[in-house]
């Protein structure tokens, strides 16, 4: 998403709410927690704004003083997760940023969810109705929350699961690519395990930037992401709209 439309998000949020909170701008706009405070840096100096703690509020509204409470608000188009998602699937969610917040989407749907993230293992058994397993015994990666095995490719599932949900640092005509190696390894060792592969993919993905190829696009169901995504963001990287189940 361009500057010019995340500031014009900005503006209208804080035209509809006395106060907006870091959190529900970052659900709105799909931009990073580091892109968000510049626009908000930006704003202030023009005089449109007044930060507050953990939001702001427009400039000319009298001063709030209490903190902004962090209402948590996923993001809109990760709920397009559940269409692929039906009682008694057996699911593979992997670690990262945007993955644990599918979640929200999935509260009624009895499933059984796998994961390789200690952050997703627990926020499933909080707010879901699935069994929960955790995969891949090993070392837990300290920030990422990624449960990391040596045993990079030892299959530690029994059975297929039906889809296996995992996020893109980068996407293109080359395929998908994740730019952490930890991350990389991790995802590689689960490809096996699913009969059908998904992608999260926010707006930022879709400038190419050289990574560790994770599959050709031949290989996925489908790559979730942002209205923001337009089609010709999409051909210019030539990928098909029609894989890309935007919302």
């Amino acid at each position: 998403m361009h500057e010019q439309e995340r500031i014009r998000i900005i503006l209208d949020m804080i035209r509809t709410k006395s106060a907006v909170s870091i959190r529900e701008i970052i659900a709105h706009t799909g931009a990073s927690m580091a892109t968000v405070r510049r626009d908000i840096i930006r704003l202030e100096s023009l005089g449109t704004i007044r930060r507050l703690r953990g939001g702001i509020q427009a400039a000319g509204v009298p001063d709030v003083s209490q903190p902004v409470k962090q209402h948590f608000v996923a993001p809109i188009w990760l709920s397009a997760a559940a269409d692929f998602c039906s009682a008694g699937d057996a699911i593979i969610l992997t670690a990262g940023e945007f993955t644990p917040n599918i979640l929200s989407f999935l509260t009624n749907i009895r499933m059984k969810i796998m994961t390789n993230s200690v952050k997703i293992a627990q926020t499933a058994l909080n707010t879901t109705q699935s069994e929960v397993s955790v995969l891949n015994g090993g070392e837990v990666m300290r920030g990422s929350e990624l449960i990391y095995s040596y045993l990079v490719g030892e299959s530690r599932l029994p059975y297929k699961a039906s889809n296996l949900f995992f996020e893109c640092d980068s996407i293109s005509d080359q395929g998908v690519m994740i730019s952490d190696p930890c991350d990389a390894s991790a995802t590689l060792a689960l490809l096996e395990n699913a009969r059908d592969l998904i992608v999260i993919a926010p707006h930022t993905a879709f400038r190419y930037r050289p990574s560790y190829l994770i599959c050709p696009l031949a290989k996925l169901r489908a790559v979730i992401a942002p209205a923001t995504v337009t089609d010709a963001i999409l051909q210019g990287l030539g990928i098909s709209p029609e894989l890309v189940k935007r919302r």
